[in-house]
């Protein structure tokens, strides 16, 4: 059996779908393994498929301090860069436009791309447009009565020139085409607490804690 499309012409010892992830996965005969996401084809309706417009649901991302670290002058490498794909649906071939809204609709990232009907993908490399994500938080943070450097963290990142990425909350990416859009909300969950660097010191076998 040869492999499908996408893949090379390898011969598949087997083929499976996870059915907790619902990704497809292909053995080879001395080629790793090929893993392909098939929610979107799972999630093909009839419903979906008379629609002008679908984006299909999508898992969160867990924030990563690094994020908003300076990039490395000797190890960045582009085709490193973090990635988020959102697959979708359009019904006739042309261009769409696309957003990512946060939990008040503002937009915070634009764009456009050629899709053909079918299923699409929008690969969104987890970064805010500075130019609309500012004034959104500046909005927010004239509500307040005391400001907070945490109230102001995209600020803060411009102001070191760094990469402005997306941060911990709820979120929406829009696919819109003419007068038809569809969207789809997804999270970005925030990074496990710091844990602390010195250990606290082992207790005693047969010694009381001080104070007790």
């Amino acid at each position: 059996m040869a492999a499908g499309a996408g893949l090379p012409n390898v011969p598949v010892h087997d083929l499976i779908v996870h059915p907790r992830e619902r990704e497809l996965v292909a053995g080879t005969h001395g080629r790793s393994v090929w893993i392909l996401d098939v929610l979107p084809v799972q999630e093909l309706s009839d419903e979906v498929r008379v629609s002008e417009v679908h984006v299909f649901p999508v898992d969160g991302v867990t924030y990563s301090r690094g994020w908003s670290s300076r990039r490395s002058l000797w190890y960045y490498r582009p085709e490193d860069v973090r990635y988020h794909n959102f697959p979708f649906w359009v019904d006739t071939d042309g261009r769409v436009e696309w957003s990512v809204l946060d939990e008040d609709e503002n937009v915070l990232r634009r764009g456009e791309m050629d899709v053909v009907r079918g299923v699409n993908t929008l690969r969104w490399d987890l970064m805010l447009d500075p130019e609309l994500a500012l004034p959104v938080e500046q909005a927010r943070v004239a509500e307040k009565e005391e400001v907070k450097p945490a109230d102001t963290p995209w600020a803060e990142v411009v102001r070191l020139e760094r990469q402005l990425y997306v941060t911990p909350g709820t979120y929406a990416v829009r696919v819109q085409m003419g007068e038809s859009s569809a969207d789809t909300e997804f999270k970005v969950n925030a990074p496990r607490p710091r844990q602390p660097q010195v250990k606290p010191a082992p207790r005693i076998r047969g010694q009381k804690k001080e104070g007790r």
